[in-house]
């Protein structure tokens, strides 16, 4: 077991010396709130893209987990550009 652990258990830290009220004094810098504005702006589409993505990927493993064992036994061919298997 990791030294401290059981602090957490304890609403503690899981560091040494380190309090909730230590915590609580940490000043965080945020940015303003236009600057934030942007920036969601600028990635929004960059993240729905990475969504489609994802969301394609996982179409096509369904299709080839689908797909792969009947072209294994046969069931399916393929059919070449030149109208071959």
């Amino acid at each position: 077991m990791f030294e401290g652990t059981n602090a957490t258990k304890t609403g503690g830290s899981i560091l040494q010396n380190v309090s909730q009220e230590t915590l609580n004094m940490i000043k965080i810098p945020m940015p303003k709130s236009d600057l934030i504005a942007s920036f969601n702006k600028s990635t929004a589409p960059i993240i729905k893209n990475m969504q489609n993505s994802i969301n394609e990927n996982q179409e096509l493993a369904s299709l080839r987990d689908f797909l792969l064992p009947m072209l294994m036994n046969g069931q399916v061919k393929v059919k070449k550009e030149d109208g071959n298997e």
